[in-house]
C-alpha cells in the first residue's frame, strides 16, 4: 500500500505570479485538439488509415451493430432510381452496399456506415458533396435500419466530371458506432469511427 504525498513548490524558485499550469491541463488541451481533428475529418483519421484492417470488395464485415458488404463503386450521371441527372459538368460517385442490423432495435447507423476518401474530390469529413443514401429497391431515403432485415444501400456523392474517372484509386471505410457514457453535453451519446478499409479502384456501372 502506498501513500500519496503532495509536493509543495519551492517558493524561492517558482514565483507566485508565474506558476506553471498543471500537467493535466496540457493533457486536456491535447485531447481536445485531437478530438477536434477527428471530428473535422469525419473520424477517418481516428487511427492512421494504414493501420486499419483491410477487406476486399464483396467481403462481409461483421460489425458490433450492423453487418456490411460493399458490392460496387462506380461513376454515373444518373444513379439507379434517381429522377434527375447530375448537373452540367458533374457526375455521381456511387457506392453500393448491403447492410444487416443484427440487433433487436432499429439502428441509426445508415449514412455514417460507409464513407469514402477520394483524392482531391471527396473527404470523409466534408458533407458538401454527399447527396445521401437510398434504398436501391424503393429509391427512398433510409433514416434507420430495421432489425433482422437486409437492406441494399446506395451512397451517392456529386463531383466534377474531371475529378475522377474509372480506374482511379479510392479508399472506402466502414464505420461503427460506439456509445459514449456520461457525455458532459449530451449525456450518453454515440460517436462513429472507422474499423476496416477497402482499397480498390472505381469500377464500371453494374
Amino acid at each position: 500500500m502506498t501513500t500519496d504525498t503532495i509536493q509543495t513548490p519551492d517558493a524561492t524558485t517558482t514565483p507566485r505570479g508565474r506558476r506553471r499550469p498543471p500537467w493535466w491541463l496540457w493533457v486536456l488541451i491535447a485531447v481536445a485538439l485531437i478530438v477536434g481533428l477527428v471530428a473535422a475529418l469525419g473520424g477517418f483519421r481516428d487511427v492512421p488509415i494504414q493501420s486499419l484492417p483491410t477487406i476486399g470488395m464483396g467481403e462481409k464485415f461483421e460489425g458490433n451493430e450492423v453487418d456490411a458488404t460493399v458490392t460496387a463503386v462506380y461513376l454515373t450521371d444518373r444513379p439507379p432510381g434517381q429522377e434527375f441527372a447530375a448537373e452540367d459538368g458533374m457526375q455521381f460517385l456511387v457506392v453500393d452496399a448491403t447492410a444487416l442490423n443484427h440487433t433487436d432495435e432499429p439502428s441509426l447507423l445508415t449514412r455514417d456506415l460507409v464513407r469514402v476518401l477520394l483524392e482531391d474530390a471527396i473527404d470523409p469529413g466534408d458533407d458538401s458533396t454527399f447527396e445521401g443514401v437510398v434504398d436501391t429497391r424503393s429509391a427512398g431515403q433510409v433514416p434507420f435500419l430495421q432489425p433482422g432485415l437486409v437492406t441494399t444501400l446506395s451512397y451517392r456523392w456529386e463531383i466534377a466530371v474531371d475529378a475522377a474517372t474509372e480506374g482511379d484509386a479510392i479508399i472506402i471505410g466502414i464505420f461503427e458506432r460506439q456509445l459514449i457514457y456520461g457525455d458532459p453535453i449530451f449525456d450518453d451519446a454515440y460517436s462513429t469511427s472507422p474499423v476496416v478499409r477497402i482499397l480498390t479502384t472505381i469500377g464500371s456501372p453494374p
